[in-house]
């Protein structure tokens, strides 16, 4: 009713002057319109239209009397009607987001998604860097499971500015849920190409790699990756990481002689380290090496809970738990809920047989990951009815 009350309001203002001589047609085509929105709201359809009607013929470029006209048509559930007319109003006024996602869902709702998706395209053809265009395309797409035309519409956004990880993370599952992954993979590589130094393209791309699982392609793709993006050891160090769990040592450790030649931070420093402790062949030299490395690593930042963890992790190695048993604990004092870390803990207590201390350790993981197989086995071989 206060609508209602202010259209009265204006309307007893207007109407006098109306019969005045002399006022312009715009001025006209209002007051029809105010006339109309009255009877509208007063649901008298038949009266409304042939005043929205009256001021169409004096204002035809006014998106407003369109829509007032298509709510007519929706009112009266005539939605193939209404549509063409919100259509109207919604090219009048391309800057209003609002009508047009009316616009998109009367398509939809109707059966007529491929329209929806071309009207869509018309406006992108000469508005290419509408982010709310690519989203609405996007969105149709997705609902019509067009997932190549979605994965090329997620590119888009992403260049556009849209560079968020979720984004990536629909790609990535879109990649996976389809079997798209030549699609996807180009996807991503089409973004590293303009984007040399995102590092979460890289990261995302690395991580479909390895969800795909195919050992060949992982080679492949890494040593392309390498050309292509501005921080390379990134690549060579994930590279590093395929030839360390194929057991190709040696290919490894050419990789990590490239990488702390061009690139001889802490981190480098660490993750050979690391990646030196786990070899099932290693012996007192090679973690000696390794803990030299570390030991640069910590140079540079003493308080680092993961070089921590690395250096006890290496002390494990050699027997020596009472100096492991110290980093890791100094590592898990300044980053309480690391599994890893957590786990490394377990580990050194199992091998002193201080089977409680053991067990509270690999429970902690639990919390954290309920179904972790390697810790469930850690704890049935330390009590067997377990």
């Amino acid at each position: 009713m206060k609508y209602l009350a202010q259209i009265l309001i204006v309307l007893f203002l207007i109407l006098p002057a109306a019969a005045e001589d002399g006022r312009d047609s715009l001025a006209s085509a209002e007051e029809l319109y105010l006339l109309g929105q009255y009877e509208l709201l007063s649901e008298n359809y038949d009266q409304a239209e042939n005043y929205f009607n009256q001021a169409l013929a004096l204002d035809s470029l006014s998106s407003t009397i369109y829509t007032s006209l298509a709510e007519i048509k929706l009112n009266t559930n005539d939605f193939e009607a209404a549509l063409p007319l919100l259509t109207k109003a919604a090219a009048l006024d391309p800057e209003d987001t609002q009508l047009l996602t009316r616009v998109l869902n009367l398509y939809v709702y109707l059966d007529k998604a491929e329209d929806a998706e071309r009207l869509v395209k018309e406006r992108l053809d000469s508005d290419p860097d509408n982010l709310f265009l690519w989203q609405s395309l996007a969105e149709l797409q997705y609902n019509a499971q067009k997932w190549e035309d979605l994965i090329n519409s997620q590119i888009q956004l992403y260049l556009l500015g849209d560079s968020n990880v979720q984004n990536l993370e629909t790609l990535i599952q879109i990649g996976l849920k389809t079997g798209e992954f030549d699609t996807m993979m180009g996807a991503l590589i089409t973004i590293l190409k303009a984007r040399p130094d995102d590092i979460q393209v890289l990261g995302a791309y690395i991580r479909l790699l390895y969800l795909i699982g195919d050992d060949e392609l992982i080679h492949a793709e890494l040593k392309k990756l390498a050309a292509i993006v501005s921080k390379p050891v990134l690549v060579l160090q994930q590279l590093s990481l395929y030839y360390e769990q194929k057991k190709e040592y040696a290919r490894s450790d050419s990789l990590y002689a490239i990488i702390l030649a061009d690139n001889p931070d802490a981190s480098s420093y660490n993750n050979y380290a690391y990646n030196l402790s786990t070899r099932d062949n290693i012996d007192r030299a090679g973690l000696e090496h390794a803990l030299d490395l570390v030991g640069k690593a910590l140079d540079s930042e003493p308080d680092n809970p993961a070089y921590l963890d690395t250096v006890g992790w290496i002390y494990f190695k050699m027997g020596e738990l009472d100096l492991a048993e110290y980093f890791v604990l100094q590592s898990l004092a300044m980053e309480e809920n690391d599994a890893d870390v957590l786990l490394h803990l377990g580990d050194i207590y199992a091998r002193r047989n201080e089977v409680q201390k053991a067990l509270e350790q690999y429970n902690k993981v639990l919390e954290l990951y309920p179904d972790d197989s390697t810790v469930l086995q850690k704890i049935h071989d330390l009590v067997p009815d377990k």
